[in-house]
């Protein structure tokens, strides 16, 4: 395999982490409006907290397929 169909790979999975973290994060942003006002303090705060690093993560992740879609892109040039 190639450099090129590697970043292909990479760039298709850093896509496809970022995706499922985005959809744990809705689902978890559903969760917390729909019982929200029965769960305790410590449980919103880690629902809370789940949430936002599966955000953070799904971030770093679009960022890490950018730069891999930007290195396939000079690859592609040369």
């Amino acid at each position: 395999m190639n450099n090129a169909e590697k970043l292909l790979n990479k760039l298709h999975d850093f896509k496809n982490y970022a995706i499922v973290l985005t959809a744990i994060s809705t689902f978890l942003y559903i969760g917390l409006i729909l019982k929200g006002s029965q769960l305790t303090d410590t449980k919103l705060y880690l629902v809370t907290c789940g949430m936002v690093i599966s955000l953070l993560f799904a971030f770093v992740f679009f960022r890490r397929a950018l730069e891999c879609k930007k290195k396939l892109n000079e690859i592609e040039d040369d």
